[in-house]
Parts: C-alpha cells; sequence; structure tokens
C-alpha cells in the first residue's frame, strides 16, 4: 500500500522506465532544483536512498537493466551521477547534497552492492558538492570506506532501528569522527525545540507515530515548545556531560532562523547539527530534498523566513 492524501492505497503496477525516460531524468531533477531555488531554497538534497527512485538504479537486486544504465556498478551508479551533474550545472556544486543508504532494506532494497556506492560518491566528490547524507549504522564497513573518501562534508543518519537516535549517540559519533554531522528525524519533528531541550536536559515530546503519513498537519507541526526561558544564570563550575560542548556551541544560533541543513522532501524532513554544518555549508543552509515523480515539481511549497517546508507527509527518518 501507498501512502496518499486519501488514506492508503495500492501500488499501481510498476514498470521500468525507457532509456529515453531515464535520460530525462536528470532534466526533471535539475529544472525542480531551478524551482526550489526560485521558490526560496537555499539548495536542494538528491534523494538516492530509503527505496526512492534513484536508489533502484543502485540496486542489483531492483536495477535488471540490460542498457547503459544496468548490469555494472558503473552503469548502476550512471543515472544517479547524470542527476547530481545536471543539478549541479543548473544551481552550483555548494547548493547540492545527495542522500544515500547503504545497506537500508527498506521498501525491498535488499541487495547492497559496496562498489556501486563506492563510485557514487566518488563522482560526487569529483563534482565538488556540498556534502554526502548516508543513512546507515555507524560501525557498518562502508561507511569507514566511504569517510575516507569523505573526509569532510559526510553527514550521518544511524536511525535504521525503531529507537530514533539520541543525543548522546550523536555526540559519540561526532567525538570519534565518524561523520561531521548527524541528522535528526523523529525527535525533532516531535521537538521544534530539539535544540533548546537538549542544551537544557528538558524532557522531550514523544512521537505520535500513528500521525504519521496521514497528511495534514495534526501530528506534524502542532507540538509544543517550552515557555519562554528565563534570563540565563551564571554557569556553574564543574565538568560538563558528554556532547554538552555540541549543544552549547549550538546555542550560538538561532534554530528557528539558522537550521543549516533541514532535509525536506516530498516525504521527507529532518535537521542536522547546527555548528559543524555552520562551516560546512554556511549559516542558514536549508535544502529540499528532491526524490523523484512528479513532486520534482515541489508543488505546495512554501517558504517561510529560512525556513522550508514541503509537502505535508514526512519521512521522519
Amino acid at each position: 500500500m501507498v501512502h496518499t492524501d486519501d488514506g492508503k492505497k495500492p501500488f499501481v503496477e510498476p514498470r521500468a522506465l525507457t532509456s529515453d525516460e531515464v535520460r530525462n531524468l536528470a532534466k526533471e531533477f535539475s529544472s525542480a532544483a531551478r524551482r526550489a531555488r526560485s521558490a526560496g531554497a537555499d539548495g536542494v538534497e538528491l534523494h538516492a536512498a530509503n527505496g526512492h527512485l534513484l536508489a533502484q538504479f543502485l540496486s542489483p537486486g531492483t536495477n535488471h537493466r540490460t542498457d547503459a544504465y544496468g548490469g555494472s556498478a558503473e552503469n548502476r551508479a550512471r543515472i544517479v551521477v547524470e542527476v547530481a551533474r545536471a543539478t549541479v550545472c543548473e544551481i552550483g556544486a555548494d547548493r547540492v547534497g545527495v542522500r544515500i543508504s547503504p545497506g537500508n532494506p527498506e521498501n525491498d532494497i535488499h541487495d547492497h552492492d559496496d562498489d556501486t556506492y563506492m563510485t557514487v560518491a566518488g563522482r560526487f566528490r569529483e563534482l565538488g558538492l556540498a556534502y554526502l547524507h548516508v543513512r546507515t549504522t555507524a560501525g557498518q564497513e562502508t561507511l569507514g570506506r566511504l569517510r575516507q573518501m569523505w573526509p569532510d562534508g559526510l553527514v550521518l543518519n544511524q536511525s535504521l532501528g525503531t529507537e530514533p537516535t539520541t543525543r548522546e549517540q550523536a555526540a559519540e559519533v561526532l567525538e570519534a569522527g565518524v561523520a561531521d554531522a548527524v541528522t535528526i528525524g523523529r525527535r525533532y519533528l516531535a521537538n521544534p525545540d530539539l535544540v533548546r531541550r537538549w542544551t537544557e536536559g528538558a524532557e522531550l515530546n514523544q512521537i505520535r507515530s500513528a500521525f504519521l503519513y496521514r497528511g495534514g498537519a495534526e501530528g506534524y507541526t502542532d507540538y509544543p515548545v517550552l515557555p519562554p526561558a528565563t534570563p540565563p544564570s551564571a554557569p556553574r563550575p564543574g565538568r560538563r556531560g558528554r556532547g554538552s560542548r555540541y549543544v552549547a556551541r549550538a546555542r550560538r544560533f538561532s534554530f528557528a532562523a539558522r537550521c543549516l541543513a533541514c532535509v525536506v522532501d516530498h516525504r521527507g524532513a529532518g535537521r542536522v547539527r547546527l555548528d559543524r554544518l555552520n562551516a560546512l555549508l554556511g549559516v542558514g543552509f536549508c535544502p529540499v530534498s528532491l526524490a523523484g515523480g512528479d513532486d520534482l515539481a515541489v508543488r505546495g511549497l512554501q517558504v517561510e523566513p529560512e525556513f522550508a517546508v514541503g509537502h505535508p507527509f514526512l519521512e521522519p527518518w
């Protein structure tokens, strides 16, 4: 079943794209990126993860093509690289990131080939993309290989399990140098003031999973925030807890006005570390993620000052 504005509906029977349709994808994605920029987004994230269209080309389990876009690792990576190159030509490399998810079995993507992911990651590096966003577990071998190829600009989302990423887990990744930033999805969706809550050690709102993928604002934009803060008192002496220095540095920025990497596509959203991406991408960077299909038109995109909001269906990972 597929999620729609009118509830779950049966999938249509899929078919393979023709070679001409595949080649046209680069134009569709780059055109969508141009429209996103015109709408006010700072950049775009190309969604080649979680079983979406581009991810299907990367997997030998779903890509059974016999033309130039199937077969070898180089061929399976071809359209993803072509889309990235066309998007870079349209809006500039410093405004483009890509998301991949090696080892993620969602949406029937069961066969993964490391050579394919190394191929696309290398091509992305050559294009000078702003960052590479990887959804996988912190200890996965593929991530270590990607880190060697991307010594900077590597963003990690490690929420492949049932529980969302905690502050402590994010801090451990950053302290170990596994990645340069960590994306937070469900916890930020339920806590629009997450940076403040983590900074002050406040209790977190719990995600209301029953409302995910149903459409509308309920369960997405109606979570309560903390009351206005009182004037800060003088800091107490003593050693800070693990990870506190990361969140403390983030307090220098207004979270609402300076979210540095809001991952938003027609079905996805998340946030990343503020202070690290300030250096990587520049203050206020907020890309819109493009996953493919008719939603490449970025329909329904609304833009407030330095904050992008996409389709009401959010993918909270």
